[in-house]
């Protein structure tokens, strides 16, 4: 958790949270797969991507986030999973999730299966943005462990993405 913690606050200097800070997060949670999405004016946009292909990210941008179930489960309940690590499991059923659109273009194609997701709403006027990690349809969902770990990450990412911001916000002046 050290090292993890340590890649975090050392991207404060960057533009957002680094795919080294992502990549070892989704490595010890085991996943396969990561992705941190933020708006834009076209809806959403990937700002890093780890395991998903930069196809299957576009195809997912451009047909499938507005119709996404686990987007609109998020919109549906934003207070119960925002700053919240939460599974797919947590906001729709499996059945749901397996006979919907995205699950079926970009699902199993791209090896994804299982989900544990937040929604980073850092405050002070820091930009929201999307965190995933992704497991294989065939492995193991995500367990109570997993999602203990992930939430004991997500203050450090707030902390982070406000002091970004922070900085940011300064070097304009």
């Amino acid at each position: 958790m050290e090292t993890l913690i340590g890649l975090i606050y050392d991207s404060v200097l960057e533009k957002t949270l680094s795919v080294a800070a992502i990549d070892e997060l989704r490595r010890m949670l085991g996943a396969t797969a990561a992705w941190l999405m933020a708006p834009s004016p076209d809806g959403v946009t990937f700002e890093a991507r780890i395991g998903i292909s930069e196809q299957d990210a576009d195809t997912y941008v451009r047909e499938f986030h507005g119709i996404d179930p686990l987007f609109q489960a998020h919109l549906a309940n934003p207070a119960g999973s925002t700053n919240i690590a939460v599974r797919n499991s947590d906001l729709i059923t499996e059945a749901e999730w397996t006979s919907s659109a995205v699950y079926r273009a970009l699902g199993p194609p791209a090896n994804i299966g299982h989900l544990l997701t937040t929604v980073l709403e850092p405050g002070e006027g820091a930009p929201s943005r999307v965190l995933t990690f992704a497991r294989p349809p065939q492995a193991s969902q995500f367990s109570e462990q997993d999602r203990a770990l992930y939430q004991a990450a997500i203050p450090h990412l707030l902390r982070a993405s406000r002091l970004r911001h922070a900085i940011a916000q300064r070097l304009a002046t």
